[in-house]
């Protein structure tokens, strides 16, 4: 029995609020799959009209042709959702096949637009966490940061981290868009 909000009958969503942060979003869309299928926001049609959600496929090779592959679910901001359809921050999933293509208009991926603004978020928070750190307690003498890791607190949804090795060898964690510091934290990429 999953202690995970159930989303239909037979599957669950993988986050027990929905995503309301374009940030957040935005990372979740341009993670990477090992899926031919993209991470992708889905509209669904339903009785009682639209319900948009985050679609993340996974493909696990197993032993001896064990392996496997799924889908898992975010749930999402309706308004959110409708901000990066409105804004072209992501664009119809296009299928190409010999000969031709379609659209898949109820699948939208990240567009190139969108990437860009990815990319200028975590440069803006990557900066915005090195501005909490005190020069000689969690950097070196010069004022040069040791880091070591960024991401999500749930692997791919949750608040944006970025962890660095200070000086006396221990790990302190940033959590740039709420200004907090956390000294000591413990991690296994402070172990470099």
């Amino acid at each position: 029995m999953s202690s995970r909000p159930r989303r239909n009958e037979y599957t669950h969503w993988n986050n027990e609020q929905p995503i309301t942060d374009l940030h957040e979003a935005l990372h979740l869309l341009g993670m990477s799959s090992s899926s031919s299928d993209p991470h992708h926001l889905a509209r669904r049609h339903e009785l009682l009209g639209e319900i948009w959600e985050l679609v993340a496929s996974w493909y696990r090779e197993g032993d001896s042709g064990g392996d496997s592959s799924g889908f898992d679910y975010f749930q999402i901001d309706q308004n959110l959702a409708r901000e990066l359809v409105n804004e072209r921050l992501v664009q119809s999933h296009v299928v190409k096949y010999r000969g031709g293509s379609y659209e898949e208009r109820d699948k939208f991926v990240i567009s190139a637009v969108a990437r860009e603004r990815l990319h200028k978020l975590d440069t803006t928070l990557l900066v915005q966490a090195e501005t909490l750190l005190r020069p000689g307690v969690h950097t070196d003498l010069t004022g040069k940061p040791n880091r070591t890791a960024s991401g999500r607190d749930r692997w791919r949804y949750g608040r944006f981290f970025v962890d660095y090795v200070i000086p006396n060898g221990e790990c302190c964690r940033v959590y740039p868009s709420e200004g907090a510091l956390i000294v000591p934290y413990p991690s296994k990429s402070a172990t470099l």
